[in-house]
């Protein structure tokens, strides 16, 4: 007998809550009000909402009103669909950012495991290193893949660190070094010398580094998300963006918010703790759980 797994199962039917709106108005302009609440309601920021909404068909049937919605959803998140490919040079830096608690230390184990699965060498390198909890996770993670991790002690220069682990990984022959940056967002201007002085320092042995800069969201968050996606941008230009804990989460909306203002790429979706749960994204795969009649259910045998 095969057992199953659901995840993202804890989803708000949008596809029964369109069809109610339709069903219960008469007037057609208070159902564009409504629909534009429910998206604000799903972590749709207003600016997105009243564009999703702006031009909707003059009709009562709520297939017609979702088609719409579905076209318009795509056409803010395609652009933003992007695979998640690393320049080919002798060691790439990829500097993961992100608030503490966001699923941030996971998800470097998950892109080892992604990486690893496409030929490469990985090395991880701890330098959040103001947390020692933090450390010992990429340790933990890193005998559990079996991947080389280097690491400083706790309070240490995390720019210090970067640099060393770039000399230790040359003699390993490493592809690839995932490096795990702090995520302290209490003190905005620390966070942002910290990024400054990690990248300056990495720049002087590997000039174009690093090579890809990704923030890693919790989809749990709601509306935060945008302020986090603003802080980290502004610190340092983010070359994209992987949602996770879509397990706890379905609502989705915040997702849509960040491509329509931010137009970052986004790589992967988190779907769960194993280091396997990392979807490459796919706006037209998003867009269906959306709406579908039980959104966001995955069943996968185990």
């Amino acid at each position: 007998m095969i057992s199953c797994l659901i995840v993202w199962n804890k989803a708000t039917n949008l596809f029964k809550n369109v069809r109610n709106i339709f069903e219960k108005n008469e007037e057609f302009v208070f159902c564009v009000k409504e629909l534009e609440a429910l998206l604000i309601s799903q972590d749709v920021n207003i600016k997105t909402a009243q564009q999703l909404v702006k031009n909707l068909p003059k009709s009562k049937d709520p297939i017609v009103v979702l088609d719409h919605l579905k076209k318009e959803l795509l056409s803010i998140l395609v652009p933003c669909e992007k695979k998640f490919v690393l320049p080919d040079v002798p060691l790439a830096i990829v500097l993961v950012c992100g608030v503490n608690g966001g699923g941030k230390t996971t998800t470097l184990a998950k892109l080892s495991k992604y990486l690893t699965k496409d030929g490469k060498k990985i090395g991880l390198v701890a330098a959040d290193t103001f947390r020692a909890a933090a450390i010992d996770q990429v340790e933990v993670w890193g005998k559990w893949l079996d991947v080389p991790v280097y690491s400083g002690q706790v309070n240490g220069d995390p720019a210090s660190i970067i640099y060393q682990s770039v000399d230790w990984a040359k003699p390993l022959g490493l592809d690839v070094l995932l490096v795990d940056t702090a995520g302290r967002l209490q003190n905005k201007k620390n966070l942002m010398d910290e990024l400054a002085k990690i990248k300056r320092v990495i720049q002087k042995q590997i000039p174009e580094a690093p090579h890809e800069t990704i923030l890693v969201l919790d989809g749990t968050t709601g509306a935060n998300i945008i302020a986090q996606t603003k802080i980290f941008h502004d610190i340092t230009p983010l070359t994209g963006i992987i949602m996770t804990k879509l397990d706890g989460t379905a609502k989705g909306g915040g997702l849509v918010s960040l491509a329509s203002l931010f137009k970052l790429p986004i790589y992967f979706l988190g779907t769960g703790e194993k280091e396997t749960d990392l979807d490459v994204f796919s706006s037209q795969v998003f867009v269906e759980k959306l709406f579908a009649e039980t959104p966001f259910d995955r069943v996968e045998p185990v």
